[in-house]
């Protein structure tokens, strides 16, 4: 997650990130947890939208 956090502070041309979330390891978040911690990280770009879709799931939830 720091990774992430890094690059949407930084990155002050982002337009779209994707992040693919895998729950089934044992050193994963909760799915509802990553969610929260995504949307509290401050962002360099005011356009950078954040896509978070599981792994397993083709369904896909954005986070602005």
């Amino acid at each position: 997650m720091r990774f992430i956090e890094f690059v949407l502070s930084k990155a002050r041309l982002l337009g779209e990130f994707y992040i693919y979330h895998d729950d089934t390891g044992s050193f994963s978040k909760p799915r509802e947890e990553a969610i929260i911690e995504l949307a509290k990280y401050k962002r360099a770009s005011p356009k950078a939208k954040v896509f978070f879709r599981d792994m397993e799931v083709s369904s896909l939830l954005t986070i602005c």
